[in-house]
């Protein structure tokens, strides 16, 4: 039971929108970084990194919305 509280705890503190926001915003950063310092494992490393952010965005958005949806 407590592992269950723990579980729930974790994911609904690392899986809000703002926390998949700022995973983007610092992944863009390094991203930029790496363009400039043309490192290439630092650009691809991020924009992997990126890319799988906006697919999580992409689902929080779509489950999240479906939620409020039902709910109203």
């Amino acid at each position: 039971m407590v592992w269950t509280i723990v579980g729930i705890a974790a994911a609904s503190l690392t899986m809000s929108g703002l926390t998949i926001v700022q995973f983007m915003v610092g992944a863009t950063l390094w991203m930029l970084y790496g363009i400039h310092i043309q490192d290439f494992i630092i650009i691809g490393a991020n924009a992997i990194s990126l890319a799988i952010l906006l697919i999580a965005l992409g689902l929080y958005l779509k489950f999240n919305h479906g939620i409020q949806r039902k709910r109203v």
